[in-house]
């Protein structure tokens, strides 16, 4: 990639949050995280850490980023903005870079209930959100399906 198109050129590149200090801290990594190939933590020093990262990025480029809860997407874009320690490879940044972290609205209901919003439900309309919105595979695993019941802030559903 040219000098002048590098948007994003990560290459090897290992980043490490660093080893957390407070046990409210720990727990609450450890409830984050899923041991993916990227993502890992260890029982002995609680580090979250993503390993061997390629990502290869004009400048201009629509990359989408997606995964299951837990898999990594925000501590890579974390990685991407310098707020993560890298410990191995190259990374090269060029141009500006705007994050808006997700901050969800959910209703203290059941999924149906938030994906309708108090709407008529629409079986096809529904089923075209949960495909749209890539989660046809959580929907399976939840004990009451579209009646489970979310609790605040998501809560009952993070990471599932």
């Amino acid at each position: 990639m040219e000098y002048a198109e590098i948007g994003v050129d990560l290459t090897n590149a290992s980043f490490t949050w660093g080893t957390m200090s407070k046990s409210e801290e720990e727990t609450e990594v450890k409830k984050m995280c899923r041991k993916t190939k990227f993502l890992t933590t260890t029982k002995e020093t609680p580090v979250v850490e993503l390993n061997d990262i390629d990502l290869h990025a004009k400048a201009g480029d629509l990359v989408i980023l997606s995964g299951k809860a837990g898999s990594g997407k925000t501590s890579l874009l974390y990685a991407i903005m310098e707020e993560l320690k890298r410990t191995g490879g190259d990374s090269d940044v060029r141009g500006k870079i705007a994050f808006v972290e997700q901050n969800p609205f959910v209703l203290s209901s059941t999924i149906k209930n938030n994906i309708t919003f108090g709407s008529p439900f629409d079986q096809k309309k529904f089923d075209n959100a949960v495909e749209v919105s890539q989660l046809t595979y959580d929907m399976a695993h939840f004990s009451d399906g579209i009646d489970t019941i979310i609790g605040e802030k998501g809560v009952s559903i993070s990471g599932s």
